[in-house]
């Protein structure tokens, strides 16, 4: 493993993390409850609600990293891990997450249901049927596949391991920032699956220390989910 991440500290690495999460769920917050208002004023239907939402929330997210790096360095892309990749980096390692990722998952989905543990099982869609169709469905994919991983990746991964890495430490870094993440899909049968690839994912920064390769592998899952 890379241990260079333990004797870099970021710029935002402190109080100005923290500051971060409590600016993105604030955001969050904040979404959610004006878009359930202007739903319930019957401006809005479910899916152009839905797709507004999802893009906006993840924009936040986004926005978040950047803003804060920048306030503290002139080149925020680069301390956020967006660096130069390798043929490993963008293919061998995703590929080996990926795998792990699903094996695992795989795993806990046979004992929560064998446990009849209905509630805890992951859900096959989170969508209700009929909805992505069409153009529907490519819209969602461009979300789901592309942005999302950007915007989460670049939050999660890039500034809030980083910044918790020197306080915390490394091994406590990953798991903290992969149970915010977990917490941030908001359904019961996510938390542990989200959780688990959360930490493969953070394993995944430290090890190449470039968003891109999670950037992949997030994509990748989520392009399986999308499909399923």
């Amino acid at each position: 493993m890379d241990y260079r991440i333990a004797t870099v500290t970021v710029p935002w690495a402190g109080l100005d993390t923290y500051k971060g999460v409590a600016l993105a769920t604030s955001g969050f917050l904040g979404v959610l409850i004006v878009t359930s208002l202007v739903r319930s004023l019957g401006v809005l239907n479910w899916y152009p609600s839905l797709l507004f939402v999802l893009f906006l929330l993840e924009g936040i997210l986004l926005a978040t990293a950047v803003y804060i790096g920048k306030r503290h360095s002139c080149r925020p892309w680069a301390d956020l891990g967006f660096s130069s990749v390798n043929l490993t980096h963008i293919f061998v390692l995703p590929a080996l997450v990926l795998f792990t990722s699903l094996t695992l998952t795989s795993i806990y989905f046979l004992i929560v249901n064998g446990l009849g543990l209905g509630a805890l099982s992951p859900p096959f869609s989170q969508f209700p049927d009929g909805l992505l169709l069409g153009g529907a469905k490519w819209s969602m994919a461009l979300i789901l596949v592309l942005w999302a991983p950007l915007a989460e990746e670049t939050f999660f991964r890039g500034f809030l391991l980083q910044g918790l890495a020197p306080q915390t430490g490394l091994v406590w870094s990953v798991v903290i920032s992969s149970a915010v993440f977990s917490v941030s899909h908001g359904m019961v049968g996510l938390l542990i699956p989200a959780f688990i690839s959360g930490i493969l994912l953070g394993w995944l920064f430290l090890r190449t220390r470039c968003i891109w390769s999670c950037c992949i592998a997030h994509a990748l899952q989520n392009s399986l989910a999308l499909l399923l």
